[in-house]
């Protein structure tokens, strides 16, 4: 435990729940950079709704922020993050207003069906998306690294060998 950054409470709590506490900073510090990353985002849309800078109840329109964050399409998936989590997407208040006719509630087990259905689509619309933008971010981070055609075969791919030292002169030998 990193004991700086972890209260004498927290650390009691631990031991009494006999669990393991994970500190992400210090073994994943890329987290940083998202939860950064979410704070602009909800930061910037908490200042869109704000009349002026003296305005001081930015609290009663922070749901109003996690609102359209949760209904807004993420720019890689294209799909919102309630989709995601959900399975559906989210309604807005004039779409329920306009709304005439009342509907019973259908079976439980078909609204379960399609909602797993609707699950699995995201779950696959996602990876296709992650998978598409890590090859995006890999032909970037590429592009930078100078290639070099005068390699020597000795360290190219595929050919296993070793250099030894004999008698003060180095030499390569195959390991196959």
């Amino acid at each position: 435990m990193v004991r700086e950054m972890t209260g004498r409470v927290i650390e009691q709590l631990v031991v009494l729940l006999q669990a393991k506490q994970r500190n992400s900073t210090p073994y994943r510090p890329q987290m940083i950079d998202l939860v950064e990353c979410y704070h602009r985002t909800r930061r910037e849309c908490v200042s869109t709704l704000m009349a002026d800078e003296r305005q001081n109840d930015w609290c009663a329109w922070a749901q109003y922020a996690v609102f359209a964050h949760n209904s807004a399409q993420h720019s890689t998936v294209v799909l919102s993050p309630n989709v995601l989590m959900m399975g559906r997407r989210l309604r807005l208040p004039n779409e329920l207003l306009r709304e005439t006719e009342l509907t019973e509630p259908g079976d439980l087990m078909d609204y379960h069906r399609q909602l797993m259905v609707a699950m699995e689509r995201g779950c696959e619309c996602e990876e296709r998306a992650q998978r598409k933008e890590q090859a995006r971010q890999a032909y970037y981070y590429d592009r930078k690294s100078q290639t070099t055609t005068n390699i020597s075969p000795a360290f190219r791919r595929g050919t296993p060998k070793a250099w030894v030292n004999e008698g003060g002169k180095r030499t390569q030998r195959n390991h196959s």
